[in-house]
């Protein structure tokens, strides 16, 4: 449970009693008889202020008594509701999931101290009822730091790097601004001074040599992720390639999973007895042909017919290798 009034009061009679009496310090008998609580009550008082609210408390065994190493005020906002408790609680799940990242390492004191915080003032030892899809390690978060301070300093960065579709490392110089997590990957979006274009660079598919260069530049002030991003699924920008008016129809069953976790902003058309039809505006690209293929029958396409034609070809060759 949260902090209740009881427990803050207690925190503020114990830390009251110590400073009243400075270096000298409070006896056990005496802060035991002040909040009328026992020994065993007191040492776990004691353990939270010290652990969770960094209280300098010190046991001098000459005085036998309790006291302050170093100025030290109680903070008067100790008190959570257990409706803002189980916000913090899920905040603090959902960041930890991340520990792992490089960028998140100088949070790991934080995360202990949210972590005992929690035990203290749970009402027993059990398990979280909150359960996230693990958040595997992938390689490239070591590079976050780098182009987090790249795109703070507006500094160009080279590095060698591999795509998935050549078969030799190139090197490249880029200006990046932003970075981006999708699907428990990172990228980096930004200009590709190599290619004179924007681009966007997978971290995990860095090789070696990523490093600052001597130049700077300005990150655009019309630039938006998501403005960049609105018309496409996925990451991948086809520079040059048209937006075009994109026409599904769903059945019955999947237009129901469709409404309740749309992949895209969509503009319904008609839904009835058949289904479901809407039309998206899009830059088709391969990640919305593997998006459309994980609803099986579940989904047609209408138009474009290019879009159509692609699909078609993706499939048949899928059913190619189950030929034999």
């Amino acid at each position: 449970m949260p902090t209740t009034k009881n427990q803050f009061e207690r925190y503020r009679k114990i830390h009251d009693r110590i400073r009243l009496r400075s270096a000298q310090g409070a006896s056990l008998q005496e802060l035991l008889e002040l909040c009328e609580i026992s020994r065993s009550q007191f040492m776990i008082d004691k353990a939270y202020m010290i652990d969770i609210l960094d209280a300098p408390i010190k046991y001098s065994r000459k005085n036998k008594t309790f006291y302050y190493s170093e100025e030290f005020e109680l903070s008067n906002d100790l008190m959570l509701s257990r409706q803002e408790f189980n916000k913090i609680r899920l905040a603090f799940e959902t960041l930890s999931q991340f520990q792992h990242l490089e960028a998140y390492k100088d949070f790991q004191g934080v995360f202990y101290k949210i972590e005992k915080s929690f035990k203290f003032q749970s009402s027993s030892n059990k398990q979280s009822p909150i359960y996230f899809e693990k958040v595997p390690f992938y390689k490239g978060t070591e590079h976050i730091d780098l182009f987090l301070e790249a795109i703070e300093l507006t500094k160009e960065v080279s590095f060698d790097y591999h795509s998935f579709k050549s078969n030799n490392t190139r090197n490249h110089i880029f200006q990046p601004y932003a970075i981006k997590e999708h699907t428990n990957r990172w990228y980096a979006i930004g200009f590709n001074s190599t290619k004179s274009g924007m681009t966007t660079f997978a971290l995990d598919r860095i090789k070696s040599n990523l490093e600052f260069t001597d130049s700077y530049y300005d990150i655009p002030t019309s630039f938006d992720v998501d403005n960049y991003l609105s018309n496409v699924v996925g990451l991948t920008v086809l520079d040059g390639k048209p937006i075009e008016k994109v026409i599904l129809h769903f059945t019955p069953l999947q237009s129901q999973y469709f409404l309740s976790k749309p992949f895209h902003q969509f503009k319904s058309i008609k839904e009835d007895k058949t289904g479901l039809t809407v039309e998206m505006n899009l830059i088709p690209n391969y990640e919305l042909i593997q998006k459309l293929a994980s609803f099986g029958s579940g989904v047609t396409i209408l138009e474009p017919q290019s879009l159509i034609d692609k699909f078609s070809n993706f499939l048949k060759s899928t059913l190619g290798n189950y030929s034999n």
